[in-house]
């Protein structure tokens, strides 16, 4: 039985350790009720359990708020270095703060009030341990009731701390990993479409610019609304093969290609009304050459 146990995995054996403590206290006081002398022994079994409980909510409670992992912040320095991929947002934090201020006030005041808060347990356990059991030396009542409170306040105070620590970070570990692919598949997914929408300005542009191609065609009508959606890079490229066949056209006075070359720039000034004065020259130009 033993080489079974040993050779289980760490997490499991641990389980199934504090099960056990947990299983075997409740028997105890299952017996210490029914095993008492005189009438009660179901309110005696029950008052044991009440306490046991009792004090397990309060370990347990102080078990997760001790083992609440604190996450890492990553502070983006002026530069934009991180050391790893930047967020544009910071975690929220509110229940670790929490936790923490819960935890240096409880500590604090345990270390300063101790002799306070040990007369408090002899007081409680004075009041409460004849209700489990009936002896006529009141030392046995007051020592048992203790015993159960600090048993089960100790064994779930470790037994929900080891849980915390070992369950909860994972799951915040892996909540923080699914974010991050999200907020990666996101991005990619907007460069992706970033990249579609510049490529469809180029390829449309060109097709627009070619001196076979129709400037009346239904595939042109939103030529000025995609080359001002297009990305700086796509509309600097655009600008050169608009200002090189509006030159051309010029050059072999052509004054139909030179007119094509009037919505890629009113396009091009819709992207940064304001900005740009080339793109205002060369829309003159052009409106001059087709005239």
């Amino acid at each position: 039985m033993l080489s079974r146990y040993n050779g289980l995995a760490p997490d499991v054996r641990w389980r199934i350790t504090f099960s056990l403590a947990f299983i075997l206290g409740v028997c105890t006081l299952l017996l210490l009720g029914l095993l008492s002398e005189g009438p009660g022994k179901v309110q005696r079994t029950m008052a044991a359990l009440l306490l046991a409980g009792a004090s397990g909510a309060v370990g347990a409670f102080l078990g997760f708020l001790f083992g609440i992992p604190r996450s890492q912040q990553v502070t983006i320095a002026p530069n934009g270095d991180s050391g790893g991929a930047p967020r544009s947002y910071s975690e929220n934090t509110n229940l670790e703060q929490i936790s923490d201020w819960l935890t240096k006030i409880i500590v604090g005041l345990t270390l300063v009030q101790f002799s306070e808060l040990l007369d408090m347990l002899k007081v409680l356990s004075a009041a409460y341990g004849p209700a489990i059991v009936n002896h006529s030396n009141a030392a046995v009542p007051q020592a048992t009731a203790m015993a159960i409170v600090i048993y089960f306040l100790m064994a779930a105070l470790f037994f929900v701390y080891l849980w915390t620590r070992i369950y909860v970070e994972a799951l915040f570990r892996r909540q923080s990993v699914m974010l991050d692919n999200e907020l990666e598949d996101l991005i990619n997914q907007r460069e992706e479409d970033a990249n579609s929408q510049d490529a469809e300005a180029l390829q449309l542009t060109d097709e627009f610019l070619d001196e076979k191609a129709d400037p009346h065609s239904e595939k042109y009508k939103d030529i000025e609304k995609k080359i001002a959606e297009s990305s700086f890079i796509a509309r600097t490229l655009i600008f050169e093969r608009a200002r090189e066949a509006r030159r051309k056209a010029w050059r072999q006075d052509r004054p139909e290609d030179a007119a094509k070359a009037i919505p890629i720039f009113r396009g091009l000034i819709a992207a940064a009304p304001g900005k740009y004065h080339r793109n205002y020259g060369q829309l003159g130009y052009a409106i001059v050459a087709s005239s």
